[in-house]
């Protein structure tokens, strides 16, 4: 109980900061602006057609390799100051914030995934109209500019796909950020943000270069695209997934708790 308090003290310090840190506005303001650009097809063509849609677009929307890259982009802008604290931080971060900071971060794409889609929503316990037609006709045909999945819409209702999602994308969250903080322990201030990038691009790589790599792709696993529930296809399977990120979660905790033994935080202005 005492641990949970003390991740929650340090968790809303953490985000008093944010309010005056400018970093966490530009980081808002690039997500408001892509996600804007990319549902504007969407409203285009509700408002064209006079049909609503159902606000469960967040498993498209982080599928497409080129939103899940942009999503990770501005959550590594977020992270590029670990594990160069403020100096009451610096020992017990890693027991915090990021795992909360993760969370919040994901909720926030979501739920701007549903407001940006105003006045063109409507609630339905089931997918609708508007994303089945998407999912089983294409959405390009529509003029839309990231497809909806079949295979989402047909493995999944939408509350079980939007859980499945926002935990896979937790799950990632924790991984970037505990990945950054231990290689920029470790080796210097860039070498997280660099490796974190690297991570974020991959799954671009692979779908343009049509390889089977996603077992090798952690941020691919955040899509319910490349993950096998039907033991029909060739992509990791949820077991896969959830081992997977288990292990990697595990590993960089202990490497973390090994390098702050060694070492002391840099304490650094913030950027």
């Amino acid at each position: 109980m005492d641990k949970i308090r003390e991740a929650l003290f340090i968790s809303s310090n953490n985000f008093k900061k944010w309010a005056v840190n400018p970093r966490i506005y530009i980081v808002l303001l690039l997500l408001i602006g892509y996600i804007t650009m990319m549902l504007n097809c969407v409203n285009d063509f509700c408002s064209k057609s006079g049909y609503k849609i159902t606000p469960w677009v967040f498993p498209f929307f982080i599928a497409q390799p080129y939103s899940l890259l942009m999503i990770l982009l501005g959550l590594i802008l977020l992270f590029c100051d670990a594990p160069f604290m403020e100096s009451e931080q610096p020992y017990i971060i890693m027991r915090s914030g990021r795992e909360i900071s993760s969370a919040i971060f994901f909720a926030i794409v979501e739920l701007l995934t549903i407001l940006l889609l105003l006045p063109n929503l409507s609630y339905e316990n089931d997918w609708g109209k508007v994303i089945n037609s998407f999912a089983q006709n294409g959405a390009s045909r529509y003029g839309v500019v990231f497809p909806f999945d079949y295979t989402i819409v047909s493995n999944f209702n939408p509350l079980q796909a939007m859980v499945i999602e926002s935990l896979l994308c937790w799950l990632m969250g924790m991984f970037v950020g505990l990945l950054m903080f231990v290689l920029n322990l470790a080796v210097s201030r860039s070498a997280g943000v660099i490796a974190a990038a690297a991570f974020a691009v991959f799954p671009l790589f692979i779908k343009r270069n049509n390889f089977q790599l996603h077992y090798f792709s952690p941020a691919s696993w955040t899509s319910l695209s490349v993950i096998d529930f039907t033991g029909a296809t060739s992509f990791p399977s949820p077991l896969y997934v959830i081992l997977g990120y288990a292990l990697l979660i595990v590993f960089l905790i202990t490497m973390t708790m090994l390098l702050m033994r060694r070492r002391d935080i840099d304490v650094l202005k913030t950027i």
